[in-house]
């Protein structure tokens, strides 16, 4: 599967977005709560295919 520059850069953005998250909860900066809310609303603004 060949990705667009555009969708490439949405999944990118969506791998790093997620990556801060999962810092920020295992360093108890954020609650599970506050995660699920960052997982859906990067979801929403970047429509990944892999995650």
């Amino acid at each position: 599967m060949k990705l667009s520059q555009k969708r490439f850069e949405s999944e990118k953005n969506y791998a790093a977005t997620m990556h801060i998250a999962d810092k920020l909860l295992s360093q108890k900066l954020i609650t599970k709560k506050e995660y699920e809310k960052f997982r859906e609303l990067a979801a929403e603004k970047y429509n990944p295919i892999f995650s």
